[in-house]
Order: structure tokens, then C-alpha cells, then sequence
């Protein structure tokens, strides 16, 4: 088993993800994305299990943008009933079927589907209490058909990362990310939207959550320069009031103004380069 277990994951040419798997470590393609991962790690599941009293007991979690499996992972590990990971790559799921089955996970607790989420339906699988949506918010060209799939998921919490837009106002940014992307059937378009801090409030309000910007309170910023600059960020969306008990950033016009300030300082440099 043990030697089958690393034969297959040299069989994979590139991991994103660090794991164990039965005493053998994946290859992860930037060793200062340990620290990335565990930092997020941290940021996504407080608010989480400050919301659920310590545990993901008896919580359908839905994760849009699997990769790996590796959320969906942390998810079965602290209690939730069950996880589905949708991934348009095909290898990220043959990636995560094989993480799952070295760790014996039971078979009725998880499932995993390769698809362009432009044109899934998941209501088959009924209803979720949390959608993660980690990593993908800058691949994304339809942020409302977006969120109309994680409306009909019927889930309460929302978790959202990644790359934002610190553009002044309430705007999508609109830029071309590269053609692998649709080479390899992960997005349906080049083109994809970078909202900005109100236009995520703004969408996310629409289809009744209120928004929370999770302060990124890292130990160690090896790897997170993005988060230290503000160029990406975490939230957490729920029905029902943000969270209280976990570090949050404010939406005032100070901050907002900062934002502003960054986006123009980072448009010069760019020009200028």
C-alpha cells in the first residue's frame, strides 16, 4: 500500500496542495505556500466554527473550486456530515478521489464532480448549510450566476477568498486571465470580474447575506503578500447577521478611501514598468 500510495502520487505532475498521505508528502509547487495554506486555513474555519459551536457536526458542505480536496478535507475532519467538491479540472478530482480514499474516508460522507460551474446543477444532491468558495472568485466571469448557485444550495454561510479589486466604489474590474483556464474546461471564458469590497456586499446582499471582511490576523506573512497588501481578501457571508466573535475589517469610508489609494499607487507602478 505504502509504496503504491507514492508511486501514484508521482504519477501526478503538479500538486497545489500539501498532504500526508500514509507517510508520504505531496510535492507542493512552492514550499512558501505551507504557510499560505495554513494562514487561510485558519481565517476560513474560525468564523466557521465560532458560528457552529467548535465543530461542523451535522453541516452538508459544498465546495466550489475543490482543487484537491484539501478544504473539503479540513471539512470532513472537523465533523461535517457530508462534502461535495466541484472542480472543472479532471485531474483535480482524480487528485482528491485518491487523497480521500488513502485517508478511509467513508464513502456516504463525500463526493466529488468534475464541472463548468456556468452550467451545473447541483440540487440533486439537496440542500447545504455552507458553500466555500476559496480561490475562485478570480477565475469567475458571471459573479450573479455564481451566486445563483449558491443560492439554490439553500446554504446560510457563505465563505469567500480571493483576489479583489481595490478599485474606489462599487465596481467590477474587468480583465483576461490566461487561455489554459479554458483549455483544461476550469471557466467558460478568458475574461473574468474582480469585484470590488461594495460590489461583493453589493451581489451577495442581493441574494439575502450580509458580508463580514475577514481581518487576515496571519502569523506569518511567507507567501501571503497579496494579504498584506489588500489585494485579497476573506469573507464570510451568512443570513442572519455576520459574525461577532472573530476579526473583522470595516467598510467605512476611511478604509475605503485606502483601497483607493492602493489601487492607484499599484496603477502607476504597473504603468510605469
Amino acid at each position: 500500500m505504502s509504496d503504491s500510495v507514492a508511486d501514484r502520487i508521482a504519477s501526478f505532475a503538479r500538486w497545489h496542495y500539501e498532504f500526508d498521505l500514509a507517510g508520504h508528502r505531496t510535492p507542493i509547487f512552492d514550499p512558501a505556500h505551507r504557510n499560505r495554506h495554513a494562514q487561510r486555513r485558519d481565517m476560513v474555519f474560525r468564523p466557521l466554527l465560532e458560528r457552529y459551536g467548535g465543530s461542523l457536526e451535522g453541516r452538508r458542505v459544498l465546495d466550489l473550486g475543490c482543487n484537491a480536496g484539501w478544504w473539503a478535507l479540513h471539512a470532513i475532519n472537523l465533523g461535517a456530515d457530508f462534502v461535495l467538491g466541484v472542480d472543472g479540472r479532471p485531474v483535480n478530482i482524480e487528485q482528491a478521489e485518491f487523497v480521500f480514499e488513502v485517508e478511509s474516508v467513508d464513502r456516504r460522507r463525500y463526493a466529488f464532480e468534475t464541472a463548468n460551474l456556468s452550467d451545473c446543477d447541483l440540487t440533486r444532491h439537496g440542500h447545504f448549510d455552507i458553500v466555500l468558495c476559496l480561490g475562485l472568485l478570480q477565475h469567475i466571469s458571471k459573479p450573479v450566476e455564481l451566486m445563483e448557485l449558491v443560492a439554490a444550495s439553500r446554504a446560510s454561510v457563505l465563505v469567500i477568498d480571493g483576489s479583489i479589486s481595490r478599485a474606489p466604489g462599487s465596481y467590477l474590474d474587468l480583465s483576461r486571465q490566461g487561455p489554459d483556464a479554458i483549455a483544461d474546461h476550469a471557466v467558460d471564458l478568458e475574461l473574468r470580474m474582480l469585484p470590488t469590497k461594495l460590489a461583493l456586499r453589493a451581489l451577495v446582499s442581493q441574494f439575502g447575506f450580509s458580508l463580514a471582511v475577514l481581518q487576515p490576523c496571519f502569523t506569518s506573512f511567507e507567501g501571503c503578500a497579496d494579504y498584506r497588501s489588500g489585494f485579497r481578501r476573506g469573507f464570510f457571508c451568512t443570513r442572519g447577521g455576520p459574525p461577532t466573535e472573530v476579526p473583522t475589517e470595516p467598510l467605512d469610508r476611511i478604509s475605503l478611501l485606502r483601497d483607493a489609494a492602493a489601487w492607484l499607487i499599484a496603477g502607476m507602478r504597473h504603468h510605469v514598468s
